[in-house]
């Protein structure tokens, strides 16, 4: 280890014991996490004004494929469903309650949103733990109304609920300077879905997803089916086709999301999994049901748990053939080979000490051939991973080993790197407004110790520390250094030793609901003890924040400077980005004008200084507000780009509408 590693050294040293979070790689990234649960945010209503509209919104960020409003009168055991409408472009998602329908002395209600199979609720409890809501002046029913929708109706709305949205845009003028206008082309997209259910007993969804253009790629169809989903569940079965995603274990199926069917059943005590998934992605309705041998990839999984949730054991069987010439995108993924294998694997998880103490393992075995098209025959090779977890409170310790052999792999992942063996591991202490973290991770490839390969060691490892003044105030301060070595045998290879260090520092400030500011200064520095002439020292400042005024003023600004220097050139970099987004309404929530931008000016020593501006304005129509649907967004917008490297301009004019609906 060079000298540079010694910082490591120290950091790891700091963390023994300590052993690594789930999701982190051993290998110096993170492992595909698959598809993660919507993150809702939600302020918890407490109390109404009887007899006017209620307002029920969210933000699930990313998007979501439906967010549902559930809510019931105390006592009842059915909730009522409302599906929630996306609130132009962003995050937002809205519903009212006509509170003169209420017939109770207020109500109880949680918010579901689901993205790509995966389901999160506000409050966390869910429908077990909703959130109760009581009328304002006191706990006296609002008068019951006349013409009161029966309840046989409400019903139907229960049991028939469709949504939908989708999105039309169509560019009106495109010129780019030196270059003819091009065509004028549109694209669009509609979402439908459909659910049906009896809570807690069964139940059907259905989500689809088509896109249109008419100007599609080469061997590509102008109308695609780029998403679908038919899920029939029925207590603790489920059936699902379509776009299904398979997570059974990091070393046979992990983050495997592609058309097909599966089966699962899982009562908390017993578990069974039986899949058949395509390899590749496909277009339009191929794919759909049973996939073509092919690119077929079929498992199962069968488990159970123990003693509550103290035990749990489970083994994964995955096989299959993978033929990349028949992927969506077949024109950078026809060079790969056609592949054919299988991979079996025993998992199990402990939890100890009501759950203080929390052990992993997972053991694997494959029998591979990366190439079906030569005379070689499959290789079989073993993985393994052991991790624990300790939580004492205030105090936690997480970390896992993995050793993954030279040969190994599994039809069910898409991208593994093998040959490999590391720990991680990271360390949390939180003491009120205080708390610090720190992690280590240790790789090293060539796990044979082969003389004849190249071996890479590599050694990570950072400290964060964050400090609450009150609600408004927060600091951080961090430190991240990593130390990488390639060698053949016992010399070091020439531009193969690197190392980083760099410290941080910051603050976030929130004013109030309307006005935030943060800023961040980083100093950071690479070095190399082969080579030298390439080492670089560098100071970032980022300065952010947000600006809000009601509903009439919404921007959020953001600025960047680097600048960077060659201690053996004296050579200076400075690269400046500034960006602004905003939104601007001049009738509240229904009329608006949208801006946004970008500005970067990188000056290098060696080349000419370099420029990039790109801004787009537009109007926004919220039509939906007026005639009482609910999303009808309607937009007309332009677009003005120049690019400028090495003196050599180019500018880009475009101007286009789009037209957002939802029900």
């Amino acid at each position: 280890m060079s000298k540079r590693g010694c910082l490591i050294f120290l950091i790891a040293a700091s963390l023994t014991g300590a052993v690594s979070g789930p999701g982190r790689s051993a290998f110096g990234g993170v492992l595909p996490s698959g598809p993660q649960d919507p993150a809702i945010e939600h302020a918890i209503l407490t109390r109404y004004a009887p007899g006017g509209k209620l307002a029920v919104k969210a933000a699930v960020q990313d998007g979501a494929d439906w967010v549902t409003l559930y809510f019931r009168a105390p006592g009842l055991q059915a909730f009522q469903a409302r599906p929630m409408a996306k609130a132009g472009d962003g995050p937002e998602y809205s519903v009212d309650i006509d509170t003169s329908t209420l017939t109770a002395d207020g109500f109880e209600y949680y918010i579901e949103a689901e993205k790509n199979g995966r389901k999160a609720t506000a409050p966390g409890g869910g429908a077990a733990e909703p959130a109760a809501v009581k009328p304002e002046g006191g706990d006296q029913a609002p008068r019951i109304p006349e013409n009161l929708p029966p309840p046989q109706a409400e019903e139907a709305k229960l049991r028939l609920p469709i949504h939908a949205n989708g999105s039309a845009q169509g560019t009106l003028h495109e010129q780019v300077s030196g270059t003819a206008s091009a065509s004028p082309a549109g694209s669009g997209n509609i979402q439908i879905g459909f659910e049906s259910a009896i809570p807690g007993k069964s139940g059907l969804r259905i989500d689809s997803n088509f896109s249109l253009t008419n100007a599609p790629p080469a061997n590509g169809e102008s109308v695609n089916l780029s998403n679908m989903m038919i899920a029939l569940t029925s207590g603790s079965h489920a059936l699902r086709m379509g776009d299904i995603a398979i997570n059974e274990s990091e070393y046979t199926s992990f983050g495997l999301g592609r058309r097909g069917i599966e089966y699962a059943f899982d009562n908390r005590k017993l578990y069974l999994h039986a899949f058949d998934v395509s390899s590749q992605q496909v277009q339009g309705f191929k794919g759909i049901g049973i996939p073509a041998r092919a690119v077929s990839i079929m498992g199962g999984a069968a488990g159970f748990r123990l003693f509550g949730e103290a035990l749990s054991l489970r083994a994964v069987y995955v096989t299959g053939k993978d033929d990349p010439s028949l992927a969506a995108n077949a024109a950078v993924s026809s060079f790969l080979q056609s592949r054919r294998g299988d991979a079996w694997a025993v998992l199990q998880e402990t939890s100890l000490f009501k759950s203080a103490l929390k052990l992993k393992a997972e053991f694997a075995r494959s029998n591979y051939d990366g190439d079906t098209g030569d005379s070689a025959a499959a290789v079989p090779d073993s993985a393994w991973s052991a991790g624990a977890s300790l939580s004492l409170g205030r105090l936690s310790l997480n970390g896992t080993y993995r050793f993954i052999g030279r040969t190994f792999n599994s039809i069910g992942l898409q991208y593994l790197a093998n040959d490999r063996q590391g720990l991680d591991a990271n360390v949390l202490l939180a003491l009120g407004p205080f708390s610090l973290q720190g992690q280590v991770t240790s790789q090293k490839d060539n796990v044979e110790g082969d003389d004849g390969r190249p071996t890479t060691e590599g050694l990570n490892g950072g400290a964060s520390l964050n400090l609450a003044l009150g609600s408004k105030l927060s600091l951080t301060a961090g430190v991240r250094a990593s130390d990488q070595e390639s060698r053949q045998g016992a010399a070091v290879d020439i531009l193969q030793d690197t190392a980083t260090l760099e410290y941080s520092g910051g603050f976030n400030w929130t004013a109030s609901s309307a006005i935030s500011l943060n800023l961040t200064l980083t100093r950071s520095s690479l070095s190399s003890e082969t080579n030298p002439s390439g080492d670089i020292q560098g100071t970032t400042l980022n300065v952010g924040g947000s600006l809000r005024a009601g509903e009439a003023l919404m921007i959020s600004p953001t600025f960047g400077l680097t600048q960077s220097k060659n201690p053996a050139t004296g050579a200076v970099d400075t690269t400046l980005n500034a960006f602004l987004n905003g939104e601007v309404f001049f009738i509240p929530r229904v009329l608006s004008i949208l801006l946004s931008g970008s500005f970067n000016r990188m000056a290098q020593a060696v080349v000419s200084v370099n420029r990039a501006v790109d801004a787009t304005g537009g109007i926004n129509f919220y039509l939906g507000k007026l005639i009482k649907v609910n999303s009808l967004l309607l937009t007309v917008r332009g677009s003005y780009r120049r690019q400028e490297y090495g003196g050599q301009p180019v500018t880009d004019t475009r101007i286009y509408g789009q037209a957002d609906l939802a029900f």
